[in-house]
């Protein structure tokens, strides 16, 4: 058989377009877990944003006096977690009423969604929202 004149790739030509092909391949890979360590936090902060609302929608439907007597800080109960809750890992709520502007017909409400994220460390969001004796657009 005669090679002369046939051209074929050599050893170190093979091993680097190996290597060119291996380090592409890890970008992709790293790419996409990136993107998808992105879209998991995303959705742990929309479920959390999503518990804070549905919580602060049912301090809303309380009387005025109700929201009154929550005062300070507290926990929420098990008869009202947010359908949110079942989908964050280790979640825990608080309310905090506080009397912002010094009127009676007025109150700050925070809402805060606390949870461990599963990329590691706690993670909260806060809601805050203002309640009236007189509800909304009422003079």
């Amino acid at each position: 058989m005669n090679l002369k004149g046939k051209r074929g790739f050599t050893l170190i030509e093979a091993f680097a377009g190996s290597a060119i092909f291996i380090v592409a391949i890890c970008a992709i890979g790293l790419a996409t877990y990136t993107e998808f360590s992105f879209i998991n936090q995303n959705r742990e902060k929309a479920l959390a944003t999503m518990a804070a609302q549905e919580y602060v929608e049912h301090i809303r439907a309380m009387s005025f006096d109700n929201i009154l007597a929550i005062n300070s800080s507290w926990a929420m109960s098990t008869a009202n977690i947010p359908s949110a809750f079942t989908y964050l890992k280790n979640p825990q709520g608080t309310v905090t009423v506080d009397n912002l502007y010094g009127v009676d017909n007025m109150r700050r409400v925070s809402v805060t969604v606390s949870w461990d994220s599963l990329a590691g460390g706690s993670k909260s969001r806060r809601l805050v929202t203002l309640m009236s004796r007189s509800g909304i657009d009422k003079q």
